[in-house]
């Protein structure tokens, strides 16, 4: 190509800064959410919800330990409640024997590489404590 090294350097850092973010949204981006259905909660799922986000408060407040105990259906009346606040945002948890598994969409402006930027993960038993 060129026989200045130094230049060549430049060259290929400047050609990866470009295109980089491209690639980046070429792979992360999805074309349908992993989310299609939101769990709304009722009346009574409402004042579960609304005590579980009362402990994490609590929590977050005094900086203390916290054990939530909580069913699938309660996490995700509090993910639908959170989607009431950020309509871009979905998410979904199930119980599974090996494991809890999340997973979360977030729209994103209409776009060539995909509508969705889809997160999925699993949470393993341990026989320690989950600290966050």
């Amino acid at each position: 190509m060129f026989k200045n090294k130094a230049y060549n350097s430049i060259v290929i850092c400047i050609i990866l800064l470009i295109f980089s973010p491209l690639a980046f949204l070429f792979v992360a981006l999805e074309k349908d959410s992993c989310v299609p259905v939101i769990s709304q909660a009722g009346v009574d799922g409402a004042v579960r919800v609304r005590q579980m986000i009362q402990e994490i408060r609590t929590y977050v407040t005094n900086e203390t330990t916290l054990h939530l105990a909580s069913t699938e259906e309660e996490i995700n009346e509090m993910l639908g409640l959170i989607h009431r606040g950020l309509e871009r945002a979905t998410g979904a948890v199930e119980i599974l024997p090996d494991g809890i598994a999340f997973s979360g969409s977030l729209r994103v402006p209409e776009n060539p590489f995909g509508r969705y930027v889809n997160i999925r993960f699993t949470v393993l038993p341990s026989t320690g404590e989950l600290e966050v």
